[in-house]
């Protein structure tokens, strides 16, 4: 798998996780909890938020030579 296959697949993991745990939290602020029950909307909501950790750091991780970069430059 290419480098760019990798990235786009991190990247919608990202995207996924970041919209269950938007969509998610608003339900429950909101008591909008439509055909779920709480305890499964804020299960939901952990998971999400576990994966968005998990691609997060992986993330980082693939592109941690940009990082270092970047924060060289912006050191100098």
């Amino acid at each position: 798998m290419s480098k760019l296959h990798k990235n786009l697949i991190i990247d919608l993991v990202l995207l996924v996780s970041s919209l269950g745990c938007i969509a998610s939290g608003f339900m429950f602020h909101f008591r909008f909890f439509g055909m779920f029950d709480a305890k499964t909307l804020v299960d939901f909501h952990v998971w999400c938020s576990y994966v968005l950790l998990v691609s997060g750091l992986a993330h980082l991780a693939f592109h941690i030579t940009w990082l270092k970069s970047a924060l060289q430059n912006f050191c100098k």
